[in-house]
């Protein structure tokens, strides 16, 4: 019996230590020990960490990696929207770039030594190369726009999303809700805002990739004057259509008021309790009611709308983020705003900036009780059965559902499932083993 007792013993240790492999070894980056080479490339520029110097190659350019580790990771951070590209490692050929991410995470099948990136136009900020294991959390690895949202957030800038709604984001992360993100300007003539967007969203807990509006950032103090420098026709059917795309059950706002007066948020808030209506009216904007039909959100909150307030709790610890509280999250998120620091921001819990103060501007559900719940007397809805078909390609679906595998880190069994996979081994082999040693 002791040798059996000794010999199960060995098994169960083995088939943890071999379930536990991948999260137990981290994955290394070996940008030191690998050889890039293409045209014109200044190869140093790809891993110094500094958005602003950047390599932009001409379409079709080769570059070449060669490493004495196998690679299992390249993690591209490019400084426009790529185009299509074509990687090719051990014989197999991977096309990228169609999801236009700007930070592209890409996991080879198996650890290569050699392959060849066949370059987009686009300039690239950084590249960094990882062999295989758990990638550090700060590496993204985006899933396509949602196909149906819980929650759908409307910010107006890249920083205002950690600002004024980073808290009740990741309260509602933690909640297991799926959230989309859909910003109303772009910082494209800005060489680090929009990798500070993705930065703070990852961190954030954001997993879906974000939708980021075709209007410029451009300064305005009230409604006046962001009425002279802003299409709010467009911004409206914008609005419109992101609420039917994502068919979202609650949406989130600006303050009426701008938080500090500023004019582009106070538009945005404006505009969005007419979205919130028009989005179910099949007469309303009828190009995006051809894409994806019509929807009907269920609630809308404003930040500090003064009407059927609620105080959201942002000091509770969370267990999706480690027992961080949402507040403490959100300040995290706001530290990747690095080029916004500058100025007079932060994650208050007071004030204009108050992250905790919202309003129900709109419901279809009836006022909420006191719960302190964004999702209080929110039902599930089927989607409408009048709903056209698509005229474009359909986003992926929820983060779950992305439609390409997820990196190493993202596929580590969890805890429960290996001791169920453990328990099985041990079990069926004790009873081999019991009837082996009782004959």
């Amino acid at each position: 019996m002791r040798k059996l007792i000794m010999l199960l013993t060995s098994i169960l240790l083995f088939t943890l230590l071999m379930l536990n492999f991948s999260a137990l070894t981290p994955a290394q980056l070996i940008n030191g020990e690998v050889s890039i080479t293409a045209e014109g490339a200044d190869i140093a520029i790809l891993s110094d960490n500094l958005n602003a110097t950047k390599y932009t190659p001409t379409e079709g350019t080769q570059m070449k990696i060669t490493s004495q580790k196998p690679m299992q990771f390249l993690y591209i951070k490019f400084a426009e929207v790529p185009n299509e590209y074509k990687i090719n490692a051990d014989g197999k050929e991977l096309e990228r770039g169609r999801k236009g991410f700007l930070h592209e995470l890409i996991e080879l099948e198996q650890g290569v030594t050699e392959l060849t990136i066949t370059l987009p136009s686009a300039a690239i900020t950084e590249l960094h190369i990882y062999s295989a294991g758990e990638l550090p959390q700060e590496i993204q690895h985006w899933d396509e726009p949602l196909r149906k949202a819980d929650m759908l957030v409307f910010p107006s800038h890249a920083d205002d999303e950690v600002l004024y709604m980073g808290a009740a984001i990741a309260t509602s992360i933690n909640d297991g809700k799926d959230v989309q993100v859909a910003y109303i300007a772009n910082h494209w003539g800005d060489v680090e805002r929009p990798h500070e967007l993705l930065d703070g969203l990852w961190a954030l807990g954001i997993t879906a990739y974000p939708i980021i509006g075709e209007v410029e950032d451009i300064p305005s103090r009230g409604m006046d004057e962001a009425l002279s420098v802003y299409p709010s026709d467009a911004i409206l059917s914008y609005q419109v259509e992101q609420i039917r795309r994502f068919k979202p059950d609650v949406i989130l706002g600006h303050d009426l008021d701008g938080e500090y007066g500023h004019g582009l948020h106070m538009l945005n808030a404006t505009l969005l309790q007419t979205a919130f209506s028009e989005s179910s009216d099949a007469a309303k904007f009828p190009e995006s009611y051809e894409k994806y039909g019509v929807w009907e959100p269920q609630k809308l909150y404003l930040h500090l709308y003064k009407e059927n307030q609620l105080s959201l709790n942002v000091d509770a610890p969370l267990e999706h983020f480690g027992e961080k509280t949402a507040y403490e999250v959100a300040k995290i998120s706001f530290e990747k705003h690095k080029s916004q620091h500058k100025w007079d921001l932060a994650v208050e819990k007071s004030g204009v900036a108050n992250c905790q103060l919202w309003g129900l501007a709109g419901t279809t559900v009836g006022l909420d009780s006191g719960s302190l719940d964004l999702f209080e007397n929110v039902v599930d809805k089927p989607q409408p059965t009048s709903t056209p078909t698509p005229k474009e390609p359909a986003p992926a679906s929820s983060r779950a559902e992305h439609g390409e595998s997820k990196p190493l880190s993202a596929t580590i069994l969890p805890l429960s499932a290996k001791i169920a996979i453990t328990a099985v081994i041990v079990l069926s082999t004790f009873a081999i083993l019991y009837r082996k040693y009782r004959r």
